[in-house]
């Protein structure tokens, strides 16, 4: 398992995490309980980078959003 960091504009929290030859592009921000994020079949990570609920959310929670499989910068499956 291989575990790198992408990076985004105001959240400079995206990673992406490899197992089995398959990426898993993610970002992790905030503190407090986990709260994860999953995106629409037309969307992806960024976003929610772009919208002004995430930083609203990270302020009591751990955040997780990721690229589903085939969005993103998530490979597909």
């Amino acid at each position: 398992m291989r575990h790198e960091r992408t990076g985004f504009s105001d959240f400079d929290m995206g990673e992406a995490l490899t197992a089995d030859g398959v990426r898993l592009n993610f970002l992790r921000c905030g503190a407090g309980a986990p709260l994860v994020l999953i995106h629409s079949v037309h969307a992806n990570l960024r976003d929610w980078t772009t919208c002004a609920l995430l930083p609203l959310l990270a302020q009591d929670h751990e955040v997780i959003a990721f690229d589903r499989p085939g969005a993103g910068l998530s490979v597909a499956i």
